[in-house]
C-alpha cells in the first residue's frame, strides 16, 4: 500500500492569495517558535503532533504512524482539552 501523494498547503502560499484567518492552530513539533507566524490573527492555539514527514519506515509501516497521527489531530478536535478552542462552535459561526 503507497502513500498518498497529497501535500500540505504552504501557509504563505495561502496568506499571499489573501486568506485571513480568525484561528490558527499550530502544531510543530520541535517549538512553537518555529511555527509560522500570521499577520493579523485574533487567536493563535498550539499543539505539538509528531511530524508525519519525518515517519520512516516501510511504506505499511509509514502508513501505519501517519494514520496514528490523523487520529491524535481527529481526537483533539473533537474531544479538545479544557480550556482550549470549542470546534464545535466555530463550525456554527
Amino acid at each position: 500500500m503507497k502513500l498518498g501523494k497529497e501535500k500540505p498547503q504552504s501557509v504563505f502560499e495561502l496568506f499571499k492569495r489573501g486568506n485571513l484567518y480568525e484561528h490558527v492552530i499550530t502544531v510543530c513539533h520541535d517549538s512553537e517558535s518555529k511555527c509560522p507566524i500570521f499577520p493579523g490573527i485574533t487567536v493563535r492555539w498550539h499543539w505539538p503532533f509528531p511530524d508525519p514527514a519525518a515517519v520512516k519506515g516501510t511504506e505499511t509501516e509509514k502508513l501505519e504512524a501517519v494514520r496514528k497521527i490523523r487520529d491524535m489531530i481527529k481526537d483533539w478536535l473533537l474531544y479538545p482539552p479544557e480550556d482550549t478552542i470549542n470546534f464545535k462552535s466555530l463550525i456554527n459561526k
